[in-house]
């Protein structure tokens, strides 16, 4: 298997650190600060006697430098130990006082190599700073199925539990009992002078209100008109006058007196029209 440098290496001792999330929240915050592409990278988390020590990559194959470089410095206290990164080197020594120095030299310097470690297959893998998507698919996956299997379980648990199962309840209602059967009790509760106002079902019975025909239907005595009344300020209408007559009647002036010479005047009669009719005088 190839192994690849990585892109950039940073390696930092904490001292005093004693809280191993606190030295994976230094890692992955330079990693957020510094490193361009967070995908592609990694860190890797080591105890030291008084403190922590981080190790974080950009690219290449992933696998931890840490455990190899301090191995070495542990077997050979004054050895500087060389790492790759890209076109510089990372160089990692041992102060007088115990503790550990981590250079990045420039690219002019780093030609000079000692005591260089290679990238290891047996090295522990760095924690990817983001999860891959195909990670993200297997919990995915990992969470269906967990869910999946719990329902099951508690399916199983209702079923088989007789003291949890609840049967169903069921509301029967008699055909005698309903409305319309009760149409011939009805019938003989009739006598021609009666009629049923009302019925109610009460304590599983049904129980009818009679109301009497004859006396619910005498209609009301009918009043005389009363006579109509004239008020006292007005007056009744005068009778038509006596001496009142057509417009065409004869108004007589007189008793008429003829002399014996005289003779009563005949009104000439007029001859018969073509319709056998007397015509009419002018």
């Amino acid at each position: 298997m190839l192994l690849v440098p990585p892109n950039r290496i940073v390696i930092d001792f904490l001292e005093g650190v004693t809280n191993r999330a606190d030295a994976i929240a230094y890692a992955r915050g330079f990693i957020t600060s510094h490193f361009e592409v967070p995908e592609q990278s990694g860190y890797y988390v080591q105890a030291l006697k008084d403190g922590y020590a981080y190790e974080v990559h950009e690219g290449g194959s992933r696998k931890a430098f840490l455990p190899s470089i301090l191995r070495v410095i542990e077997d050979t206290p004054e050895a500087t130990v060389s790492v790759r990164s890209g076109t510089r080197v990372l160089q990692v020594s041992k102060s007088g006082r115990g503790t550990f120095n981590s250079v990045m030299l420039p690219e002019e310097l780093s030609s000079y190599l000692e005591n260089v470690v290679e990238p290891d297959a047996k090295a522990p893998n760095l924690t990817p700073f983001q999860m891959d998507n195909v990670v993200w698919l297997f919990v995915g996956v990992g969470v269906g199925l967990l869910g999946a299997l719990v329902f099951i379980l508690n399916l199983a648990f209702f079923a088989l539990d007789p003291s949890q199962a609840k049967l169903p309840v069921y509301n029967i209602t008699e055909t005698d009992k309903l409305p319309l059967a009760q149409w011939q009790r009805m019938v003989t509760q009739l006598d021609g002078n009666n009629f049923i106002s009302a019925m109610r079902f009460e304590n599983g019975n049904w129980r009818f209100d009679l109301l009497n025909n004859t006396a619910n239907s005498a209609p009301p005595p009918v009043q005389p008109p009363a006579a109509p009344t004239t008020p006292a300020n007005v007056l009744p209408p005068l009778p038509p006058a006596l001496d009142s007559a057509p417009v065409d009647a004869p108004v007589s002036t007189g008793p008429i007196v003829m002399t014996p010479n005289e003779t009563v005047p005949v009104a000439p009669v007029p001859p018969p029209s073509d319709t056998g009719m007397p015509a009419s005088t002018p």
